[in-house]
């Protein structure tokens, strides 16, 4: 069983990296509190997110990800933790 939480982050031109971070951060916790239930993958989903926001370097990833725009492609920001690991793994693609 593959224990990482991988979330996908597909910024657009009205809402950038940062703003679709908060947007599905607090989906899943509207999620989590609805469910009434004690879920560690959505717990965990909640944790990366919050990380990701606290630590990353925002203004780097908006930048690359408005450079990506500017050649015509969709930025994917991807995070990745692995289960018992502290960092998370940033990778941006362009489709």
């Amino acid at each position: 069983m593959d224990d990482a939480i991988r979330i996908e982050l597909k910024p657009n031109r009205d809402c950038c990296i940062e703003c679709m971070a908060k947007k599905i951060y607090w989906k899943i916790v509207d999620e989590y509190i609805l469910s009434e239930i004690d879920d560690p993958y959505i717990e965990r989903r909640i944790e990366l997110l919050e990380k990701f926001l606290e630590t990353a370097d925002i203004g780097h990833l908006r930048s690359v990800t408005e450079k990506i725009f500017a050649d015509g492609r969709q930025p994917i920001v991807v995070l990745k933790k692995e289960n018992g690991e502290d960092d998370i793994k940033i990778d941006i693609i362009s489709k």
